[in-house]
């Protein structure tokens, strides 16, 4: 039981050190308290104690307290007398505790008048916090033009930290006004005011709000001007609003020319920029090649924060470079470079550009000459691109004859990923072989592999994660009576071996997914090679996205675990029953469809099907997603369809993926059973009624069927990746769709009408 008056007596304790722990302790467990009424009290009559430490805690505790507290008008003008204190801290603490204490407001007129007063306030902290305020709850203020106009006039303020928080405001607000344009004109205004911060805070808050803006161009245009402006502080924010925003402007020819113009400006943050963004966005750059060129210049560039970040967007954008053998050619010239940072990473690059390179009998010649590099870092760099690329390699003896030459180098980290890349080898090797002895032969040799690289690694590495579940595998297959411990074991080895990862979280998930793919192996009856090989494949291919992923995570942070675990293929031994369920009734009813109006529905229903395999949860979703769509866009919705539709919606609204592709099991036996009175014209005759578009973030290609395609009002909208599409393709796109305007599909060639066809029907 609490103390009401011990606590009373110790907040006006004459003893400093009893008042401050007293206030530690309603700082803690004020919730908690009863007669919180009084506490308040205390804690207003402490923000007045002659101890300024005293008084500066009291006013720090008000903004956690003041939701518990029962009388919240008397407690709100408690807060607004506060920040008239004389102590500059109370005065903030109390403001702060305003901020926090608006959204409890029964009476928020009274409320808003308060705050409005405060605008006028001749304390700049006062001015400042309030600013944040009406920001934070613009959408609830019961006069919203009042409240913008009082912004506006802060934003003009010749306080620093009092325009930023009023600008802020403004554009965080801005959509709420009720006359929007107006204050879109406002916020142009102050993004070309005459005095260079509005300008520059003003152009910042706008990048980051930039999906909301009706205007995207304008703001790029803004921030280009900024951009090169002779001001330092402005040009280093300008540059990451650069970066933000260009995936949003329309018109990506003139923020192209803009880019290039900005490669060349003497502000090295701008350059660095430039660089971080071609290799974010490569994709969507209009001149491929003069953006490649500018990347390899800014490589060379004398400074090397900016040569750093060319060469790392090099990797990112290699796969659309449309000549790469020049391209190819330019990072081999990289790898004699005289900085070591570039050389290296130039060599890392070889293993991110091989399997983009259309004559890679060339380009493994020049790969196989970096091996005799006397630099232990290159041969380091060489090994894990070797690794990389071995399965891009139709004749892999030479190669493996590299890799076993580099096993056996001097450095020890040459060595450890060497023996790696030859293990994931010989697992590929195993899961390929024609006999039960060159299975063996190759399942032991990855074991001897992995075994080695985990013996040269002093800290975690992913032949840790490997080996304990191949031995493990091995055990299981080929001494099944004996191996009942074996899972157990696993699970105990490799939770060890990835105590000291940054992914242990994500590690731990994987490791129990194949613990349990291995007690589902020993359960099978049946196990001749083409079940064993077919069940090596398959965690194979886990191991090798689980390993993939951890090096990623290595290197960022265990926040991206839920990412991760998205790109993890699903174990499900349900889920490969009910994928086989769905393709053998798709043939069927591709069968039971042929000359009859459905067949076209049908057939290409089963093509799709066909092609589906257990992958990701995201390209599992996809499939799902593309085959609904499809659905959706051929079947005419006519009432005797409309229990179709019922179960297209239940199929989109499930996020289970087991539950979803049941549900499409027993959707597809009743495509035969359509009514198509309405069918549907041959798609060459409705081109016409196809739209498509870039997607705001410019990363898809939106495909529209309007209300026309059927006549019955209906409209269905589909997304495809861009990276779906060749570089040639993705040109001949951007040159017909200028800004994002829709245009017919009608008007594309016939290879992309047919590949776009093809993705959606």
């Amino acid at each position: 039981m609490v103390d009401q008056e011990e606590i009373h007596r110790k907040c006006n304790s004459d003893n400093p050190e009893e008042r401050k722990k007293e206030l530690d302790q309603l700082r803690n467990s004020f919730e908690y308290l009863p007669e919180k009424e009084q506490r308040w009290e205390d804690l207003v009559i402490l923000t007045s104690n002659q101890d300024r430490y005293v008084r500066w805690r009291a006013a720090g505790i008000l903004r956690t307290a003041f939701s518990y507290v029962p009388d919240k008008e008397k407690a709100w003008k408690d807060l607004v007398r506060l920040t008239a204190s004389k102590d500059r801290f109370v005065r903030r603490g109390a403001t702060r505790a305003i901020e926090a204490a608006f959204q409890h407001m029964p009476d928020k007129e009274k409320a808003w008048e308060d705050l409005h007063r405060m605008i006028y306030d001749k304390d700049n902290d006062v001015r400042r916090e309030i600013a944040e305020v009406i920001g934070t709850f613009f959408q609830y203020l019961p006069d919203k033009e009042k409240a913008w106009e009082d912004l506006y006039r802060l934003a003009l303020y010749d306080e620093d930290l009092v325009r930023k928080n009023a600008i802020e405001s403004l554009t965080r607000s801005f959509q709420h006004v009720p006359d929007n344009k107006y204050a879109w004109n406002k916020l142009i205004e102050l993004a070309e005011h005459k005095d260079y911060v509005i300008r520059n805070y003003t152009a910042y808050f706008l990048s980051i709000i930039i999906q909301q803006v009706p205007d995207k161009q304008k703001v790029w245009d803004i921030l280009v001007k900024l951009a090169i402006e002779k001001n330092n502080v402005v040009i280093f924010d300008v540059g990451s609003a650069i970066i933000t925003v260009f995936e949003h402007v329309p018109n990506k020819h003139i923020a192209w020319k803009d880019l290039h113009k900005l490669s060349y400006n003497e502000e090295f943050h701008l350059r660095k920029c430039v660089a971080i963004l071609l290799g974010n966005f490569f994709q969507h750059v209009p001149k491929k090649p003069k953006a490649w060129n500018d990347l390899i210049r800014l490589t060379l560039d004398d400074n090397n924060i900016v040569s750093h970040e060319a060469i790392e967007s090099i990797k990112l954008s290699f796969n659309y470079v449309p000549n790469k053998l020049r391209a190819w050619k330019d990072l081999i010239s990289l790898t004699h470079s005289t900085d070591n940072w570039i050389r290296d990473h130039s060599v890392l690059s070889l293993g991110i550009a091989f399997p983009y390179v259309e004559d890679k009998s060339e380009a493994w010649r020049d790969l196989h000459n970096l091996t005799k590099n006397e630099n232990e870092n290159v041969r380091w760099c060489l090994t894990k691109s070797l690794g990389s690329v071995l399965k891009c390699i139709p004749d892999k003896r030479e190669i493996y004859e590299d890799l076993l030459i580099l096993s056996t180098d001097v450095d020890r980290d040459i060595r450890r990923d060497a023996n790696f890349a030859l293990g994931q080898g010989a697992i590929v090797k195993a899961s390929m072989s024609r006999t039960e002895e060159e299975y063996k032969k190759e399942l032991e040799n990855a074991i001897i592999y992995f075994s080695k690289s985990s013996g040269d690694s002093i800290s975690f590495n992913p032949s840790k994660f490997c080996l304990p579940f191949y031995r493990s595998f091995h055990s299981v297959v080929f001494t099944k009576k004996e191996a009942e411990e074996d899972v157990s074991k696993y699970l105990t080895e490799a939770k060890d071996a990835i105590e000291g990862s940054k992914s242990k979280e994500l590690l731990i998930e994987a490791v129990e997914n194949l613990a349990k793919a291995l007690k589902e192996v020993q359960s099978l009856e049946q196990m001749d090679l083409e079940t064993r090989k077919k069940e090596l494949n398959s965690y194979r291919k886990y191991c090798e996205k689980a390993v993939e992923l951890i090096k990623d995570t290595e290197k960022t942070a265990p926040s991206a675990t839920e990412t991760m675990k998205k790109g993890l293929p699903i174990f499900d031994r349900n889920l490969k029953s009910l994928l086989e369920e769905i393709q053998e009734k798709a043939k069927t009813a591709c069968r039971e469809s042929q000359g009859t109006d459905t067949e076209e529905i049908a057939c290409a229903v089963n093509r799709e099907v066909q092609k589906w395999e257990i992958s990701s949860q995201e390209e599992m979703t996809w499939n799902v997603e593309n085959l609904i769509f499809a659905l959706e866009s051929s079947i005419p919705r006519v009432p005797a369809n409309q229990h179709i539709f019922d179960r297209i919606q239940q199929i989109r609204e499930q996020k289970d993926i087991p539950k979803q592709y049941g549900m499409v099991s027993i959707l597809i036996p009743l495509i035969p059973k359509l009514y198509m009175e309405q069918k549907i014209d041959s798609m060459e005759k409705k081109l016409d009624d196809i739209i498509i578009h870039f997607s705001e973030s410019y990363i898809d290609l939106t495909i529209s069927l309007g209300a026309d395609f059927y006549g019955n009002g209906m409209k269905v909208t589909k997304t495809i990746p861009l990276q779906k599409f060749s570089d040639n393709e993705k040109g001949e796109i951007e040159g017909k769709i200028q800004g994002n305007e829709g245009i017919k599909l009608s008007s594309l060639s016939t290879t992309l009408i047919k590949k776009i066809k093809d993705h959606l029907f």
